[in-house]
């Protein structure tokens, strides 16, 4: 891959510690060869062995695609392309609560005829994202379930590696990859929204995070745009907190952190990275807040 002319090398943090990342203050990344990587372009690579387990490992895995859709979602074209990157088998579950842009419903029915297993759940009146969430999550008989904002990118082999935690390890309950804004999932920096990145494609951005060796970091709590979810802990703990939540927005933190309280892990998928355009939002906001605060 040659470095486009119009474009800025893409800045690479280096540490010396073996772990890939840590948390507090910012996030580092260990090049996983240990390798000075600083400012410098990453070249088109061969997927690592450890990749190549997770696409044979992908194949075998059952997986659902929560998507809820409302008046304010935007185009879902380039969603839906970034979506199919991946050679694990999943299923698409959409939720219409009131999607008013002729342009979105266009795209979804399309996408539904040449998918006929995918799945729409209709709803008569709109209830919201969280209890929409939760039909399809109650729908979902899959061993994971992927929660996605329709305002995300997402690079090639994503599945695959957003997955592999909950494959590894039955006890995690939730995997966050690294984004340009997106709490403490936020990088380099968390909870601000990261300028830097805005203007680098996620692909090019993504090739220096899966090159990075994978610990699993346990955090707090997960982060909804782009969340996979353990269908044994749903089991367990239940589904969304519809009834104190009207958001998915403070809904993920309490999910993720009742799975933690009941002795899971909620952990960082630290070799993807999904672009994030944050849609109006405060990543400080009273919901968020009161999740953090309990």
């Amino acid at each position: 891959m040659k470095n486009p002319s119009n474009r800025k090398p893409v800045p690479v943090w280096v540490s010396e510690e073996t772990e890939s990342t840590r948390i507090g203050g910012s996030w580092r990344l260990a090049n996983v060869n240990n390798r000075p990587a600083s400012y410098a372009f990453m070249a088109e690579k061969c997927i690592r062995r450890e990749m190549e387990v997770m696409t044979v490992l992908g194949r075998e895995t059952n997986v659902d695609i929560v998507l809820p859709l409302s008046e304010s979602s935007r185009p879902i074209d380039r969603l839906l392309e970034g979506i199919a990157r991946t050679n694990v088998s999943f299923r698409m579950i959409f939720v219409d609560d009131g999607i008013r842009d002729p342009e979105v419903s266009e795209s979804l029915h399309a996408y539904l005829e040449e998918h006929p297993d995918s799945r729409l759940i209709r709803n008569e009146q709109r209830i919201g994202p969280v209890s929409s969430a939760n039909r399809a999550l109650v729908m979902s008989r899959s061993e994971y379930v992927i929660l996605l904002s329709t305002d995300i990118e997402l690079p090639d082999l994503w599945l695959e590696r957003l997955v592999m935690p909950l494959i590894k390890d039955p006890t995690v309950a939730s995997v966050t990859p690294f984004t340009n804004h997106g709490l403490d999932a936020g990088f380099p920096a968390p909870y601000r929204r990261n300028r830097l990145f805005e203007s680098t494609e996620v692909d090019l951005m993504d090739a220096v995070f899966r090159e990075v060796r994978s610990l699993y970091t346990t955090i707090p709590y997960s982060v909804g745009f782009c969340m996979a979810m353990n269908r044994d802990v749903i089991h367990k703990i239940g589904i969304l907190d519809q009834q104190n939540y009207s958001s998915l927005h403070g809904a993920d933190i309490d999910w993720s952190i009742r799975a933690s309280k009941a002795g899971y892990r909620n952990v960082m998928a630290e070799n993807l990275y999904v672009e994030h355009h944050h849609q109006s939002r405060d990543l400080r906001s009273g919901e968020r807040l009161l999740s953090l605060e309990q």
